[in-house]
């Protein structure tokens, strides 16, 4: 037993090896293509999965706690298979839930990747008591009324069009803002509260580009600068892209604070010795991630798209939250020591799901791992003949619009070529982005949004369709925002385009 143990401690070191020198573009198709950011229709089924052959057995799950995988789903191992191929296969049957929904939602039924929370409206990865989240990816702990953002961090609220925020509230059309308020079109801000246009402050008011006003003088003239929300989204898009590293040293890229030693980080906190990481930022101090997306209070993880909560020594996949010592799998709930694994939840000594004895896994595990570093395949990333999504629908693309058709094909990856058929009833009307002043109205001083608007369909110049609803018309009225005049996803694509 010694001797397994020890030679499953040498195969992590190798896989641990090979994934330090992961290229970075290596890094986002294999890795966050898996993280899709379109949902799509399978009848009369709302799915992540875009329905092709490698997308069978998807069904609906009520309740996700009660309805996990029962243990008659499973395979025997076949050593005269390539492991890759075997698990295919394995893959392509295991039954698979619509939506990944972790329980305890309310009115979430078009949202992905989500735990607690409530009115999550086409958005992704949304964790731990939120409310109100619409065209958000990256959303967690008690974060309130977020609109068309990503990465959102404790104890937000009322914030749309942005990007990294933390225990802030009241921030529009601004990037990298953290423990402030009342700020419109700025970045890299810290502690400043009612600022306009203003770059790199800390401790700052009443500032317009980075002017000193009395209180009086920025009400007046931030009153006049927002009347011009024809050029909202212009601002916006105007902004420094780049976050300034705080507190951090040996470190590359940018977003990065309170780290050390860390190589093309993007939005990363409290990290040591990482590489390619985007999207991890969490208390305390995490160690040892490279080549992750999104992750949190985890150590040891090394290419991994998703795992949160408590994890450790996770290697190559995607989706886990309170597991350790997996290796291929998908997700996980809560398991340990398992292997080329599908949606199991409480689960150890697994192998396809089925399970064994410890000493019984432990000698299967060195052997298959013994044939996959016979046929040098052992360090690598699940190829792209496995994966289920069109690569041009997830983060990787989002991320680098340059990977070209055949590039994607090439390494057998999917690709959407037509565009998503959206289903509007002949009797709804349409309107086209260019004409949606027409129920933006302004009298005087007043300024509001009529009703009508969500009457509507809007579609753009190649027919991307989408809904004004009603909760977000109440809050672009609450708070004096224009009607938003781009598709949703495209929205979402403004704020991966510096990496």
């Amino acid at each position: 037993m010694i001797f397994m143990s020890n030679s499953l401690t040498l195969r992590q070191k190798k896989i641990q090896e090979k994934r330090q020198k992961t290229s970075w573009r290596k890094f986002l198709m294999e890795v966050c293509s898996w993280f899709q950011v379109s949902l799509y229709r399978h009848s009369w089924l709302i799915s992540r999965f875009p329905e092709t052959e490698r997308s069978q057995n998807i069904y609906w799950v009520e309740d996700y706690m009660k309805q996990f995988w029962d243990g008659n789903f499973c395979s025997e191992i076949d050593t005269r298979v390539s492991f890759f191929q075997q698990f295919q296969s394995f893959f392509s049957q295991a039954p698979k839930m619509t939506l990944m929904d972790y329980g305890a939602n309310e009115n979430s039924l078009f949202a992905d990747t989500v735990y607690g929370a409530k009115n999550a409206y086409m958005s992704f990865s949304i964790w731990d008591t939120c409310e109100n989240v619409l065209y958000s990816s990256i959303v967690s702990n008690n974060a309130v009324n977020v609109y068309n953002s990503i990465v959102v961090r404790p104890s937000s609220e009322n914030v749309y069009f942005w990007k990294l925020i933390s225990q802030s509230h009241n921030i529009f059309y601004s990037n990298y803002i953290h423990n402030s308020s009342n700020i419109w079109f700025s970045d890299n801000l810290l502690w400043c509260h009612d600022c306009l246009f203003c770059s790199d402050l800390e401790n700052a008011r009443y500032c317009i580009k980075n002017e000193q006003y009395t209180q009086e003088e920025f009400v007046m003239k931030k009153a006049q600068l927002l009347k011009q929300k024809d050029r909202f989204e212009e601002w916006y898009s105007e902004l420094d892209n780049v976050w300034v590293n705080r507190n951090s040293k040996h470190v590359s890229w940018s977003a990065i604070a309170f780290s050390e030693d860390v190589e093309n980080g993007y939005i990363v906190s409290r990290q040591k010795w990482g590489r390619n990481v985007v999207c991890s930022d969490w208390t305390p101090l995490s160690e040892n991630k490279y080549d992750v997306f999104d992750t949190a209070k985890v150590d040891h993880v090394y290419g991994w798209m998703w795992v949160w909560q408590w994890s450790e020594h996770m290697y190559c996949w995607a989706n886990a939250t309170h597991c350790f010592n997996v290796y291929y799998s998908y997700f996980m709930d809560s398991c340990s020591y398992c292997l080329w694994c599908v949606w199991l939840k409480n689960a150890t000594y697994c192998i396809f799901n089925k399970q064994y004895t410890k000493d019984e896994w432990h000698k299967k595990v060195d052997e298959i791992f013994w044939k996959m570093e016979d046929d040098w395949v052992l360090w690598d990333f699940f190829p792209g003949g496995i994966n289920p999504f069109y690569f041009n629908d997830t983060v990787a693309y989002l991320i680098d619009s340059s990977f070209t058709k055949e590039e994607v094909e090439t390494a057998w990856y999917l690709r959407r070529d037509e565009p998503i058929q959206v289903d509007i009833p002949k009797w709804v009307q349409t309107i086209h982005i260019d004409d949606l002043w027409q129920f933006e109205l302004r009298k005087w001083d007043t300024w509001y949004i009529s009703e009508n608007v969500l009457k509507y369909v809007v579609v753009d110049d190649i027919w991307n369709a989408y809904r004004i609803i009603p909760l977000e018309l109440e809050f672009l009225v609450k708070h004096w925002l224009p009607l938003p005049r781009q598709h949703w996803l495209d929205r979402m694509k403004w704020h991966f385009k510096s990496l």
